[in-house]
């Protein structure tokens, strides 16, 4: 897969995101997603996502943290994505509520 690819279809180039798989598990032990909170900032990467990423000198990296919550404000699930920020886009899309 392409640096552009991972960066595109994984939460984390750097790593695998279990996001996905971690929300179905709650799921099925009883939990339902009600919220969640997500944190967006960038910094310089270190050596080791420097690689992996295949970065250039001096590119940082957009660094993602999603937190789900239970109504009852369990946290059910936790991810956090490393993209290089020549390759991150993120876009919401929600209805506004009455």
């Amino acid at each position: 897969m392409s640096r552009t690819a991972a960066a595109r279809s994984s939460p984390t180039a750097a790593r695998p995101s279990r996001s996905a798989r971690s929300t179905c598990c709650a799921r099925s032990e009883g939990y339902e997603p009600d919220h969640m909170s997500e944190t967006i900032f960038a910094r310089m990467p270190t050596p080791e996502e420097m690689e992996s990423l295949e970065l250039p000198a001096g590119e940082p990296v957009m660094i993602l943290t999603r937190r789900t919550y239970t109504s009852d404000d369990v946290l059910i699930e936790f991810a956090r994505g490393v993209h290089a920020a020549s390759r991150f886009s993120w876009t919401y899309d929600f209805k506004l509520p009455e």
